[in-house]
């Protein structure tokens, strides 16, 4: 009989943004292994943005399964709300409640049982955020004979500025619970591997990293390119806010009078990015494409010579390594990072040459002058396959498939 697993996971297509694509690409990959895969993940909601397109390459084969929940965003999509606008509700973790999605925990432990007799399966695995799906599997454990695996995708705000306050004892504490009782856990860097390992048993818990699609082909663009470009996708917000990096650009626009494009792809969250490109003269030099499909976003990113990534040094962003880096990585060209020197990409930059690291102005002037003589002499470099090729959803499912086959045995 062939190897079974139900993957979990409350953000998942036809949801589009950055959340979904861990669960889609590890579903499809294990599936590829020869793993009979279901998938649980919830009824419509109201959500920022939706891409359809993002089933047209997933596995017909693999059935999809939804569960009804009583979160404020399902809620919403029941009274007629289709799209989410703001930041919504979003109670301080732990201070009251798991999370805000805790309504859909009992729906999935409901629709989980029926889902592990119906069809023998023998692992589940649960992504967070949000952390209380990590309950539904503490559950469905608890009433199955099954093996369960949880994913953390970020560290559920555990490392902040309170670690000393009753919120971080009660928050750690429930941690400590989840961990003990998992089979396997998994996270997506090797910091919030160290951040998770001294609460769970020794050697319980292993990096899987996210990844890219590696059949996802994008086209060849002119070379050479007739202006140097360069180019951020994913959303634009708090966490990845891209104020200082403009503000290095200009200067450098100012100093050197290079030309150049910036294509910036993604959604904008309630920061001023128009008028911050107005005032630092960039406007003429930007194209904000909000948000696009997967697909195509990838498409407009192809166009780049160098990517951007923005995330702020202060210590709550210290263990965050975007899963856009491997999106970038996927496309072949070096990465432009502004971040803390400590942080979790800073360590991921030190043991994987795929660009520079940055985190004062001074700093970037430089890199950007840097890369943009490279370009115009012709010897601005591709990242080699040898580099890529670890990080297709293809290398990272079968990581999580040894992993998962080295309990079942």
């Amino acid at each position: 009989m062939k190897r079974s697993i139900l993957l979990i996971s409350y953000y998942f297509p036809p949801l589009g943004m950055a959340g979904v694509q861990r669960p889609l690409g590890l579903a499809k990959y294990l599936f590829r292994l020869g793993w009979r895969v279901y998938v649980l993940t919830v009824k419509p909601i109201a959500y920022w943005e939706t891409d359809p397109t993002l089933l047209e390459d997933f596995p017909k084969e693999i059935p999809v399964f939804r569960a009804g929940s009583l979160d404020p965003a399902r809620v919403s999509y029941l009274f007629g709300r289709r799209k989410r606008t703001g930041t919504g509700f979003r109670p301080a973790a732990g201070k009251l409640f798991w999370d805000a999605k805790l309504g859909f925990a009992p729906f999935v432990w409901a629709k989980g049982c029926r889902l592990i007799e119906e069809f023998s399966i023998s692992a589940i695995w649960t992504t967070s955020p949000p952390p209380s799906l990590h309950l539904a599997g503490l559950w469905l454990k608890r009433t199955n004979d099954i093996q369960w695996f949880a994913d953390f995708r970020d560290p559920w705000e555990a490392e902040g500025p309170e670690e000393n306050s009753n919120v971080w004892q009660k928050r750690r504490e429930k941690l400590k619970r989840l961990l003990a009782a998992a089979d396997g856990v998994t996270a997506v860097n090797d910091g919030l591997k160290n951040f998770l390992e001294p609460l769970a048993q020794a050697g319980k818990v292993a990096t899987v990293f996210n990844g890219f699609d590696p059949e996802i082909k994008v086209s060849d663009f002119a070379s050479p390119r007739k202006i140097f470009t360069l180019a951020y996708g994913g959303t634009l917000n708090a966490p990845h806010n891209p104020h200082p990096f403009f503000k290095a650009l200009s200067r450098w626009k100012k100093s050197k009078g290079r030309p150049f494009r910036l294509l910036l792809v993604g959604r904008v969250l309630e920061l001023p990015v128009r008028s911050w490109l107005e005032e630092l003269a960039l406007a003429e030099n930007a194209e904000v494409t909000g948000y696009l499909p997967h697909r195509a976003a990838r498409q407009k990113l192809g166009e780049a010579d160098l990517f951007l990534l923005f995330l702020p040094p202060e210590p709550a962003y210290g263990l965050n390594l975007p899963a856009k880096i491997f999106e970038y990585i996927g496309l072949g060209k070096p990465v432009l990072a502004v971040a803390g020197a400590g942080s979790a990409v800073a360590d991921f930059f030190s043991q994987y040459p795929v660009g520079a690291l940055c985190s004062r102005e001074d700093e970037i002037v430089e890199q950007l002058e840097f890369y943009y003589r490279q370009w115009e002499n012709g010897s601005l470099p591709s990242l080699p396959e040898t580099l890529r090729q670890p990080f297709g959803w293809d290398k990272q499912a079968g990581q999580l498939s040894n992993l998962i086959e080295s309990k079942l045995k």
